[in-house]
């Protein structure tokens, strides 16, 4: 054997990052974001379990509202929630994701805590519309971090986890509630955006956020954190795309501003006018506005109180948790089947399937399915036909509406 030949230098050789562990460091991070939308599920599902409470005339509580009342402070969450979306875009590219993330949870709490303590209607309406505040705030922060973050052989379940999550919370938020009372619910809720705090500080910003303000040496060691804490030679190649990207898009941003000024003093205001914003917008909207008005925020907002009205054959806060898990259930088979299956046609099978709900649950109600109405099987007719509304609208709508806004929007018109 050759004594002078060079013997290779072992320790330059960076060992490979095996792939579970880089998809766990996604996850770590994606977890902690998860749980803004655990807390947004529980404020959701509040309105159902406050609603029966405060307008049962046996309530013992000293705040007792009629059921006008009562639908107007449920009502304003939803009514003050695009305040918070205009607030969010207006921050979000400042000051980043996360910090917008942990800043947000302050007056969540103040909410949690509001509602515990309302004396009067004025009280809990003013955090209702908070809370509807906060809803518009934790959206779009969260969901722009975890598809920044993520690979793309990952994204579309981790993007579609985050609906589940929604779903979990709501059927924490049912759960408590056939526990104790509106006021205890409200306390132990609190808990959780605290919770969100610490663990969000411990996790790293954007790469790309951290690119897009020049401080790439901060975006490389993020992006070390989050594909399996490694070293900066194994994301050597993807931190150059990063860069190129984030350089390739502020230089079209500079020319699309100095051609704006010389034309019409507008600034960079033209790109939200160019096809390539417009279009992944116009399906965005259109997936949205399916999403808003296609009853289920009604819903969930009072399910307890129809259930109730449908003289369910079950006790309607047991028929909530039903409904709420066939709902989770069906976040499962979104994220067991969207790779596979791809979003479009899941997209499909969920609006075909919604609406066959609906058309049979309005027939039914309607007296039309006379040969159901006659039978012993009417009284379980509209409780199968909510959970399976609830079941095929977390299968596809709601997870996969998301999921477009955070991966088919371009970077520069996410914050809006």
């Amino acid at each position: 054997m050759d004594q002078n030949k060079p013997s290779q230098d072992t320790s330059k050789i960076t060992p490979k990052v095996t792939a579970c562990r880089r998809i766990l460091s996604q996850v770590t991070a994606t977890s902690v974001v998860i749980l803004l939308y655990l807390s947004l599920g529980m404020v959701i599902g509040f309105p159902a379990i406050l609603i029966p409470a405060v307008t049962n005339d046996d309530n013992a509580d000293n705040l007792h509202l009629t059921m006008a009342q009562a639908s107007w402070c449920a009502s304003l969450s939803f009514i003050f929630q695009p305040v918070g979306g205009i607030m969010t875009g207006l921050c979000l590219q400042s000051l980043g994701c996360k910090a917008v993330m942990i800043l947000l949870n302050i007056p969540h709490i103040v909410c949690w805590l509001m509602t515990y303590y309302a004396s009067s209607i004025y009280t809990l309406c003013f955090a209702q519309a908070f809370f509807g505040c906060v809803l518009g705030l934790i959206e779009v922060p969260g969901l722009r971090y975890v598809s920044e973050i993520s690979e793309p052989s990952v994204r579309g379940i981790i993007i579609s986890s985050t609906s589940f999550f929604v779903s979990v919370g709501y059927l924490i938020m049912i759960f408590i509630g056939s526990l104790t009372d509106w006021r205890n619910a409200a306390a132990i809720s609190a808990s959780l955006p605290l919770l969100c705090i610490i663990l969000l500080i411990l996790i790293p910003e954007s790469p790309m956020w951290l690119m897009s303000k020049g401080r790439s040496e901060d975006a490389l060691r993020s992006l070390q954190w989050l594909r399996g804490w490694t070293s900066a030679q194994m994301v050597h190649e993807e931190f150059q795309r990063i860069k190129f990207y984030s350089k390739n898009k502020t230089q079209k941003f500079l020319k699309t501003d100095h051609s704006c000024d010389s034309r019409s003093g507008s600034g960079g205001l033209s790109y939200f006018m160019t096809s390539a914003f417009l279009k992944p917008l116009s399906k965005c909207c259109i997936l949205f506005a399916i999403f808003d008005f296609g009853g289920m925020i009604s819903f969930r907002s009072y399910l307890v109180k129809i259930l109730q009205d449908l003289h369910s054959p079950v006790s309607s806060k047991w028929s909530s948790l039903w409904v709420a898990l066939f709902g989770i259930l069906g976040n499962v088979g979104c994220m067991l089947f969207i790779k596979k299956v791809k979003k479009k046609p899941m997209l499909r099978i969920s609006l075909l399937c919604c609406t066959l709900c609906l058309i049979f649950l309005t027939m039914f109600l309607l007296g039309y399915m006379r040969v159901i109405a006659d039978s012993a099987f009417h009284h379980w007719c509209p409780l199968i036909m909510i959970v399976a509304l609830f079941f095929f609208y977390n299968l596809g709508i709601h997870p996969i509406a998301w999921a477009f806004l955070g991966e088919i929007l371009p970077y520069r018109g996410r914050q809006l």
